[in-house]
């Protein structure tokens, strides 16, 4: 489990989330249209987290689902524009100004790649956090993006030797997951070294507990009853000559206050 950067890279993501958000709303405010904003909002809340929603899912399949999601409002951009008299929602709220089809597909398109960025560095990350120990960090920045130069002696900054990339996005990634994606970890084998998590749930409250306590009590009763009855019937069926109050039957020919032991030999007399 790759744990370096993980909390610069957690930042990234909320980052570009809450920013996406803020576009999504200024998109329905230059085009009103709540099916729209519905849609976008739902794939981002999708998107985000693609692998907390479905882990066996591989990362092409989440750039199809933003593609749907965002094909129609792009397409009713390009050829319809803003209908007249929706850019005011209400009388004090709105755009003054008929914003053009180019700002619209600008904004658009702006959407659908922060959208696509945000979907594969939040796969990435999960991926890597799950991965077996000695895997490859594929976000790791490469050797030639590191800032490992030294500065100018007469200068008045001291020597520095900090590494200020965390993640590194090329064409190729994105290639990379669109031709040959690659195949879900399996958590079964991870999910014994995790620690224990804390108990969060809330207590219930003082009567849905007298409720489940009362039912445990009459099913306990309820088996303890079937126990006793099951027990009586086995001797009852052990012992058929003997009545069912479970007293010994009286000897026949012997005296009445003679008694026969079962299994004892008869006397010959």
């Amino acid at each position: 489990m790759h744990t370096r950067y993980h909390g610069q890279r957690q930042h990234i993501i909320e980052s570009l989330d809450g920013l996406l958000y803020q576009l999504n709303v200024l998109s329905f405010f230059m085009a009103p249209s709540l099916l729209s904003l519905g849609a976008r909002c739902f794939a981002q809340l999708q998107t985000s987290r693609p692998r907390a929603v479905d882990p066996k899912r591989n990362l092409r399949f989440w750039y199809i689902v933003l593609l749907l999601f965002n094909i129609g409002t792009i397409w009713s951009h390009a050829i319809n524009g803003v209908q007249e008299g929706r850019t005011v929602i209400l009388d004090f709220i709105g755009m003054g100004v008929e914003p053009s089809k180019a700002q619209l597909l600008f904004l658009d398109f702006t959407i659908l790649f922060l959208s696509i960025i945000l979907t594969t560095i939040s796969f990435e990350t999960s991926y890597i956090a799950s991965a077996p120990a000695g895997s490859t960090d594929t976000l790791a920045p490469s050797l030639s993006s590191r800032n490992t130069y030294e500065p100018i002696p007469g200068s008045s900054h001291t020597a520095h030797n900090i590494e200020t990339l965390v993640l590194e996005l090329t064409l190729a990634h994105f290639a990379k997951h669109i031709r040959n994606p690659p195949p879900p970890h399996d958590d079964d084998g991870s999910e014994s070294s995790l620690l224990p998590m804390p108990a969060t749930s809330a207590a219930l409250p003082r009567a849905l507990r007298a409720v489940l306590q009362a039912r445990a009590r009459r099913q306990a009763q309820g088996q303890a009853q079937a126990q006793g009855q099951a027990q009586a019937q086995g001797q009852a069926q052990a012992q058929p000559g003997q009545p069912s109050t479970g007293g010994p039957a009286p000897t026949q020919g012997g005296d009445a206050g003679s008694r026969r032991v079962p299994g004892a030999i008869d006397d010959p007399d």
